[in-house]
């Protein structure tokens, strides 16, 4: 005789209990189990997590959206806030647009919209550029970074980097400040070599033959993200405050030296644009931004500033090419790039 007793113990298995007062019911209670999908991976981890996401020209404006509809729903799988998961988002491509700084939002909703409308640069694949930045800038106090979290950077590329050797050793810069990375090569133009050099490991290296075919990783990558949140070392920070620009001036910490000076010792200064600026900084390596004076912005570009590492090995900086800077009552007239 087929009990209640059985019944409930049959259907544990699908994760379902009910009673039935005739057995030939059965045949009409729909039975559904509980099957994970792509969307159930969520984090409820405290880590701050940077998107560095390629903008380059051979991406294309159709597959540049669905990037930007992957990585829109990817945060919404994290807790955001200032006592959970921050993200933070950089563009590359020739130069480096910071999209949003990691404590600029604050819920699901405000960061998946900021990803879903951000611009495509177009230009050239700038890696290094990208890494140097997120250890130099977006991974600072001062862009919203906390002192006792845990740090990842998902980087999103398409092809390689215009400079191997380059990208590896920002790459391993980045790692060294205890950034956890993890790379995401999209299509077959991307080496297997030039994702080692990025990630942190090998097993952070995740590989899809097209944009259409990210959501397949996604909750890999959740998961992977999320137990970098509780593992990752926390790196030390140190807020250093530069003495006013002179050629010589150096303010000096316990931990780390910040120059900022009209020459460097490794690499001379690139030129600026007219109506333009250069600030140099160095910690190991040195840092050029230039950027435009007040009141004038690059010409057809919104791009805010543009920063170059000096190559120690070369002794010159890595294709300082800007824009003219143009006063802004002039911008409405030029239109944008791409």
């Amino acid at each position: 005789m087929i009990t209640e007793y059985i019944l409930k113990t049959i259907c544990l298995g699908l994760l379902m209990t009910f009673s039935l007062s005739n057995v030939r019911s059965v045949t009409s209670i729909p039975l559904k189990r509980n099957v994970a999908t792509a969307s159930t991976a969520h984090c409820e981890g405290k880590a701050d997590i940077l998107l560095i996401l390629d903008s380059s020209t051979s991406i294309g404006r159709t597959k540049y959206a669905t990037q930007a509809n992957f990585t829109a729903n990817l945060t919404r799988n994290f807790h955001i806030g200032p006592d959970a998961i921050q993200f933070g988002a950089v563009l590359f491509s020739d130069n480096i647009r910071n999209l949003f700084d990691l404590n600029h939002f604050h819920t699901n909703d405000e960061i998946a919209q900021a990803l879903i409308h951000m611009p495509f640069l177009t230009g050239s694949t700038h890696t290094a550029l990208a890494l140097d930045y997120a250890r130099n800038t977006a991974f600072t106090v001062s862009h919203g970074a906390r002192s006792n979290v845990g740090k990842i950077a998902i980087v999103i590329t398409d092809g390689n980097s215009q400079n191997h050797a380059q990208t590896a050793q920002a790459a391993e810069r980045l790692k060294n400040s205890g950034v956890k990375v993890i790379a995401v090569g999209v299509g077959i133009s991307i080496s297997h070599a030039e994702l080692l050099a990025i990630a942190s490991d090998e097993k952070d290296i995740f590989n899809v033959s097209d944009y259409s075919v990210l959501n397949e990783i996604k909750n890999a990558l959740v998961t992977s993200a999320c137990e970098a949140a509780t593992t990752t070392p926390t790196p030390t920070t140190t807020t250093t405050t530069p003495t006013p620009t002179t050629t010589t001036t150096t303010t000096t910490t316990t931990a780390t030296t910040t120059r900022t000076t009209t020459t460097t010792s490794h690499c001379p200064t690139p030129t600026a644009p007219a109506n333009g600026k250069v600030v140099c900084e160095y910690s190991d390596e040195i840092f050029c931004t230039i950027s435009c004076k007040d009141g004038f912005q690059f010409e057809r570009t919104d791009a805010k500033y543009f920063q170059f590492p000096c190559d120690l090995a070369t002794g010159v900086f890595d294709k300082v090419i800007t824009p003219d800077c143009i006063h802004i009552a002039r911008s409405t007239l030029v239109p944008p790039l791409g």
